[in-house]
């Protein structure tokens, strides 16, 4: 259930599409609903028949697709994030092998919800010091549960549970003592583009940032704050941001200085990271990190925090700096 061309799952999924069928495999997407970005996939898409996921049409369109085109192994790639997807695909499986990828690093997702919830709260102007303590641990316990529920089906019900590092498979023990570890199989995520399209591009002083502009989990406004705070010290240095979001005009408007340049991708995006000096990975809570390959693929190096993600891929002194 990918969306190519929409964000990095989107990205990832067309990049492997294209490789098994290189391979002579027939690949086909799936999603939810239709996005303005899907236009520009290379591989057939199609899209389930009700805005209700788990529905008796849906069920039904999904048994005869499946039958139709034969489908022997079917890519889950909502993972825990909708459990009503994975729910849809179990029912309508028939005998194709049923795999469930999730995209976020595993702990992170609690710590994931906490932003989103001070970032409502901050919209409400309500003060740090009259936030509960019990609020957060209320928060805390429930995500467990659910994500604990979620992940122990996916591995028992489903063939294999994938997660994009090796390093998240023992943070599922922080959810539930019962998911069959033995299911559980890292896989990283590719580059999805050519690297050479920016590998003949100089490199210029530029800090560069590529992602959602949300600061729930991407915490572009910290780059921002700190951009704010040293560019009188480098003035031939600009901060370049790559990407779209709902955060977009707010940022643009708090941040003059930053050049915000729109949502990039295949062979323009690489140019871009490809003509910049230092790549920024601002998140703590962010995934596996797929521009960070795109970046590393570029030449260019990233400057990013020590956390589940950025250790898996980048070589501290050698690919980019973890501080």
């Amino acid at each position: 259930f990918p969306l190519a061309g929409a964000g990095g799952v989107g990205r990832v999924s067309e990049t492997l599409a294209a490789q098994f069928s290189q391979k002579g495999h027939n690949c086909y997407f799936l999603a939810a609903r239709r996005r303005d970005s899907s236009g520009n996939s290379k591989t057939p898409q199609h899209f389930l028949r009700s805005h209700r996921i788990n529905s008796s049409a849906n069920r039904k369109f999904l048994r005869r697709f499946i039958r139709d085109n034969r489908i022997d192994v079917i890519v889950n790639q909502s993972g825990a994030s909708n459990i009503d997807l994975f729910d849809l695909a179990l029912s309508a499986r028939g005998k194709s092998s049923l795999f469930s990828v999730h995209h976020n690093c595993v702990e992170c997702l609690q710590s994931m919800h906490r932003h989103i919830v001070d970032n409502a709260l901050n919209r409400f102007c309500v003060p740090t010091f009259m936030r509960p303590a019990w609020m957060y641990r209320v928060l805390h316990t429930r995500s467990k549960a659910k994500f604990g529920a979620a992940f122990e089906r996916l591995a028992k019900e489903g063939d294999r549970l994938v997660v994009l590092s090796d390093a998240f498979i023992p943070e599922l023990a922080v959810f539930s003592d019962r998911i069959p570890l033995k299911k559980v199989i890292g896989i990283p995520n590719p580059a999805p583009f050519n690297a050479e399209a920016g590998s003949f591009r100089e490199k210029e002083d530029i800090l560069l940032f590529v992602g959602r502009l949300e600061n729930g989990q991407k915490r572009i406004d910290r780059i921002l704050q700190v951009w704010q705070s040293i560019s009188r010290r480098f003035p031939s240095w600009k901060l370049e941001i790559v990407g779209d979001g709902p955060d977009l005009e707010k940022l643009k408007q708090r941040y003059p200085q930053a050049h915000f340049v729109g949502y990039k991708f295949g062979d323009e995006l690489a140019q871009h990271i490809a003509a910049a000096d230092v790549f920024v990975f601002p998140s703590r809570t962010d995934t596996f990190g797929l521009v960070m390959l795109e970046a590393m693929a570029c030449g260019t190096p990233v400057a990013a925090y020590p956390v589940t993600g950025p250790i898996d891929v980048v070589q501290d002194g050698y690919s980019g700096c973890l501080d």
